[in-house]
C-alpha cells in the first residue's frame, strides 16, 4: 500500500519515503523536513530472509534510525525538503529490510558516530572514510570518490591542487583526520613549497559561506559534493585526480552483515544504479558493496 506524504511539525526526525515492504511517506522535523519526491526505486521488495535477521528491537520498531548533516547531493536540504543520493539509498535499503527509514540532521559525522555508540542511531550516513580509527564500527562501502578543491571565480592562477600549496584550505572538521588534505599537504612540504594552513569547519556549507567571505583560499571537498557545488555556484573546481577513497556508511557491527546483504540485493536488482542514475552521479559507482572495508 502506498501511502501519502503527511508533515507533522516538531517532529524530530525525516520520516523518508519508504514504509515496509513497498511504500513511501515522511514527516518533517524541527531539523529540516521529508522528501516528497519518490524514491528513483519506490518498489524495491522486502527480502524476508534479511528481514528476519534484523535485531528484535528494530524489527519491533520497524524503524531504522539513520543520521547525516546536509550535504548536497548526498542529502539535499531546500525548506522543508530534503532530497539526494542518501534518502534515495536509505528508502531502498529500508524497503528491502521491510522497515521504515528514519533521517535525523545532525550537525557534523561526528555527532553522528556518537549516537550509535549511545544507541541513538543505528546507522551514519555522512558517508565517512573507513579507516583503523573507526573499528569499533562495522561499515559498508557503496561509493568511491575522488578529491576535489572549489576557489573563488577571481582566483584564475589556481589551475592544480598543487598551486594550493601554503593556502588557507576549509575542510569539514570531523573528516580532517582522515581526509587526505593532510597527507596532500605534506607533499607541498616534500617539493619544497609551504605546507597547506588546515582550517576545520562544521559542515560544507560552512565552508562555501567561508570560502566567499575570503576567510579560507580554497575548499576541499569529495569530488561528488564539490562537483554539485560549483554547477550550482559560480565557484570553480579543481580536480584532484590522483587521489580516490571509498567511502561507507557506518553502523553497529550487529547490523553491518544484514546492511551488506541488502546492498548486495540494490547492486543485482539495479536499483543501486537506478538512483546514481537519478542523481547524475554514475562516475562514484563502485563495482560491489564491500563489508567492514579498511582503507589502506
Amino acid at each position: 500500500m502506498r501511502h501519502a506524504y503527511p508533515r507533522i511539525a516538531a517532529a524530530a526526525a525525516i520520516m523518508l519515503a519508504v514504509l515496509a515492504p513497498a511504500g513511501c511517506g515522511t514527516t518533517d522535523g524541527d531539523s529540516s523536513a521529508s522528501a516528497d519526491k519518490p524514491s528513483a526505486v519506490p518498489d524495491s521488495k522486502m527480502v524476508k530472509e534479511l528481514h528476519d535477521q534484523l535485531p528484535d528491537a528494530i524489527k519491533q520498531a520497524g524503524v531504522i534510525r539513520f543520521a547525516g548533516n546536509s550535504s548536497s547531493p548526498f542529502r539535499i536540504v531546500k525548506g522543508d525538503q530534503v532530497t539526494g543520493l542518501d534518502p534515495d539509498i536509505e528508502n531502498a535499503l529500508a524497503a528491502v529490510l521491510g522497515v521504515t527509514a528514519e533521517l535525523t540532521l545532525v550537525g557534523d559525522n561526528g555527532i553522528a558516530r556518537e549516537g550509535i555508540l549511545s544507541g541513538r542511531f543505528d546507522v551514519a550516513n555522512g558517508p565517512s572514510f573507513p579507516t583503523s580509527d573507526r573499528q569499533m564500527f562495522g561499515n559498508v562501502t557503496y561509493i568511491n570518490v575522488g578529491q576535489a578543491f572549489l576557489v573563488p571565480p577571481q582566483d584564475t592562477a589556481t589551475k592544480t591542487w598543487t598551486d594550493l600549496c601554503g593556502k588557507r584550505i576549509g575542510a569539514v572538521k570531523g573528516f580532517l583526520p582522515e581526509d587526505p588534505l593532510p597527507t596532500m599537504s605534506k607533499k607541498c612540504g616534500e617539493e619544497g613549497k609551504p605546507e597547506m594552513e588546515l582550517v576545520g569547519l562544521a559542515d560544507p556549507n560552512t565552508i562555501v559561506l567561508s570560502l566567499k567571505a575570503g576567510r579560507v583560499d580554497a575548499a576541499s571537498l569529495n569530488a561528488a559534493i564539490s562537483g554539485y557545488i560549483a554547477s550550482t555556484t559560480d565557484l570553480s573546481l579543481i580536480p584532484a585526480a590522483d587521489h580516490k577513497q571509498r567511502m561507507a556508511l557506518l553502523t553497529t557491527m550487529e547490523l553491518a552483515p544484514v546492511f551488506h546483504k541488502a546492498f548486495e540485493v540494490l547492486f543485482k536488482n539495479g536499483d543501486y544504479d537506478a538512483i546514481l542514475q537519478k542523481w547524475g552521479m554514475t562516475d562514484v559507482r563502485d563495482d560491489a558493496p564491500r563489508l567492514n572495508y579498511l582503507e589502506k
